[in-house]
Order: structure tokens, then C-alpha cells, then sequence
């Protein structure tokens, strides 16, 4: 410590000044040699504690304020490690490529399922559009339910009476003068008044697309107002089993629903050349058995008029769909019409040439579906019918 009066440097517990004999008091200063000493031992050991001093009084000595931080005590922000920008775009690339192989393996599975379409198509149908084929699948387990996909020769035309009247095409509006020889007809139509008839306007036609072409033509009112359900592609099959129906007011409805719903006193059907030729005359006549029945029950009070289907043009034969087997099925729907109570109209013989063919002149198609002259015929001889009714 330091004497206060001589200022020379005397041990720490001396109690006497050696050098001008003065007492030495408590509050004594230490050399500064001392306190040099300490704070160097501080700063060497980085310790925050005081240092104190033997004898009393000593200062507290603290470590200078530019000290170093101990190591881990640091507060410094590390940044984060940059990604590479070649991964990014390693990524993208694969992404785009996953995209591509989806997009050519679609569109390579769509042009296997096109060929092999095509390859069935040349298997099962013939050449002309009309006679493409359609297969009718049954779903119903009824033991008198057909259970095999048969195909059946479909009409051209698949489309409701509720459309617009469509434009006619050339050969349906052609204007040739009658036709004679073998291929005009036999039997002349009957003369009746060109006056509308009223006699239909309780009635409702059923039908495949020969009676579709016959409900354009009569939109111009030569049969009064009658209701018209027919459908392309219609067959005594479909009705039987429902596996297509009938429109009404925008309902699909079974025939005798639709029947019920117009309320209709009366209704004249042509239906069968979508079924012989797949299911054969027999079977085509359960078919109208089941329907008749249900229509029946439904309708009681109905009066039915079973109409022939008309014939086949010369050519237009194929398979078992033949003007013979049209005779032979029209002649077991006349038998049919009696035992059930129902009426027969013969329209066919109006429409054959010598031949048992359909009048060229009456078709527009080589087939069977008929032009505005023939179906003309047609309504003259369902005008006589009324009259003689």
C-alpha cells in the first residue's frame, strides 16, 4: 500500500511507515504495482469476478470493457447456404418430361382403341353406312330375355318426332313421274279428299324411322293432329324389354306409359323390321305379345291398329331381313291382330313393285326408308282407311 503522508510504498499490513514513522491509517491506498498486477491476472483468465486485495479497503478491480467475449457467446447471424440454380432446373426439366410421356401415352392409347374399333367394324359390317350394326345388350335375368348380343339392322335416322322438321334431302323430295313396269307399283293408292283428316286426332303413331319420315311429312297437317312417337332405330325388342324408349314431352317413357300420358283413343304401330333380322319371326311375335299385354292393361280402353311393315327395295335384302320373310311376318301379325282384339291395316301392298319389292320410286335410300311420294301413299291409304271406318 501506499503511505498517505510520505507516498512511498510500504507492505500491506505494516501499521507503521518505515520510512517517515507515521501510522498508518485504514482507508490506505494499494501500490499500484499491486493493482496492476490484479487486473492483468483478470484480463489473462477472462473472469468477470472482482479481485480482491489482502488488506482492507482494496479496490474492486473489474475486466477493461474491450475485453474478449468467450468463445460460443457470439451473436452473429450465419447466413443461409444459396441453393443451386442448376437443381432448380434439373426439376423443371423432369416435370416437363413426366408431362410428355403422359401426353404420348394417351394419345397412343387412343389410337390403339380407334384401330381396334376398326378392325371390328371390318369384321361385322358392311361397306354402306346404312348397314352398320348395333348391338342391343340385355341386363334383365327373365328366362325369355334374350341373353345373347345379337345385331340388328339399324334405321339411318336415330332421332325423336319432338325435333324440327329437317330439310329433305334429294332423293326424299324428288319429283319423278311414276314409275312403270316392274319396278312401279301394282297397287294404285286409293283416291280420297285432300282435305285434313280429323279422324287421327286422338291418335298416336309408334314407329322406327319409317313412321319417323311419315311424322315430317305429316306435320303438313294431311292427317290432322295426331301424336307421333317414333324413334330411329325403334324395334318390338326395345319395347318389350325397355332398353330404349319412347319421348314425351321431354320424359323417356315405355309405351304404354307414354300411351297413359297422352291420353290418346286410339294408336296405329309399325314395328318389326328392326327385329326379324336379328331375332327371327317367332320371336318378334313374343315380343309384340308382351307389349300388346302391357299396353292393354295399362290402357283399356285403347283402340289398337297394327299396321304391315312395308317392304324391302330391290338390292337392299341382306342376311335374313328378305321381302319373303317381310310377307311371312306381316301375314302372323294379321293372325296376331285377330286373336288380340286389334285391328290390321295392310300397307305393304301399296308400296310393292311386281317383284314383292319396295317401289323405287318410294325409296329414298335403296333400303327401306321411303320418299315424300311414297310416304304420300302411305297417308292416302290411312285417309281411306278413316273414311271407310
Amino acid at each position: 500500500m501506499i503511505c498517505k503522508k510520505c507516498g512511498k510504498s510500504i507492505p500491506d499490513n505494516a501499521r507503521i511507515c518505515r520510512y517517515c514513522n507515521t501510522a498508518v491509517s485504514r482507508g490506505a491506498q494499494h501500490s499500484p504495482k499491486a493493482v496492476s498486477s490484479s487486473v492483468k491476472r483478470t484480463q489473462s483468465t477472462g473472469s468477470r469476478q472482482p479481485i480482491q486485495g489482502n488488506a482492507r479497503g482494496a479496490q474492486v478491480v473489474r475486466p477493461a470493457s474491450n475485453s474478449p467475449r468467450p468463445v460460443g457467446r457470439t451473436t452473429q447471424k450465419h447466413s443461409k447456404p444459396k441453393k443451386n440454380p442448376s437443381q432448380n432446373t434439373v426439376v423443371i426439366l423432369l416435370i416437363v418430361c413426366a408431362f410428355l410421356i403422359i401426353i404420348v401415352g394417351a394419345i397412343f392409347m387412343s389410337s390403339l382403341n380407334s384401330g381396334n374399333e376398326n378392325e371390328n367394324n371390318t369384321e361385322t359390317a358392311v361397306t354402306s353406312p346404312k348397314d352398320d350394326v348395333i348391338v342391343i345388350t340385355f341386363s334383365k335375368g327373365d328366362e325369355n330375355e334374350p341373353t345373347d348380343s345379337t345385331p340388328i339392322v339399324p334405321d339411318v335416322s336415330d332421332t325423336n318426332t319432338t325435333d324440327t322438321l329437317p330439310v329433305d334431302s334429294s332423293a326424299e323430295t324428288q319429283t319423278e313421274p311414276p314409275v312403270t313396269g316392274p319396278s312401279g307399283p301394282v297397287l294404285a293408292p286409293p283416291a280420297v279428299s285432300s282435305d285434313p283428316c280429323t279422324y287421327f286426332d286422338d291418335a298416336v303413331f309408334i314407329g322406327d324411322s319409317v313412321s319417323l319420315k311419315l311424322s315430317y311429312y305429316a306435320m303438313n297437317g294431311s292427317l290432322g293432329s295426331p301424336i307421333f312417337l317414333t324413334r330411329g332405330s325403334y324395334s318390338m325388342c326395345h319395347a318389350a324389354w325397355n332398353t330404349m324408349y319412347l319421348n314425351y314431352q321431354g320424359q323417356d317413357m315405355t309405351p304404354e306409359d307414354a300411351l297413359a300420358a297422352t291420353g290418346a283413343k286410339k294408336v296405329f304401330i309399325m314395328l318389326g323390321m328392326n327385329d326379324i333380322g336379328a331375332y327371327g319371326i317367332d320371336k318378334t311375335i313374343e315380343h309384340w305379345e308382351m307389349v300388346i299385354g302391357r299396353i292393354k292393361e295399362k290402357c283399356p280402353d285403347l283402340e289398337i291398329f297394327i299396321q304391315s311393315c312395308t317392304p324391302i327395295c330391290a338390292g337392299g335384302e341382306r342376311g335374313s331381313l328378305t321381302n319373303a320373310n317381310m310377307d311371312s311376318f306381316n301375314a302372323r301379325l294379321k293372325t296376331f291382330a285377330v286373336e288380340h282384339g286389334c285391328h290390321f291395316l295392310d300397307i305393304a301392298p301399296y308400296m310393292k313393285d311386281a317383284n314383292g319389292a319396295l317401289v323405287s320410286a318410294y325409296c329414298s335410300d335403296g333400303y327401306v326408308h321411303l320418299t315424300d311420294e311414297g310416304v304420300e301413299v302411305w297417308v292416302k291409304v290411312l285417309k281411306d282407311f278413316a273414311v271407310n271406318r
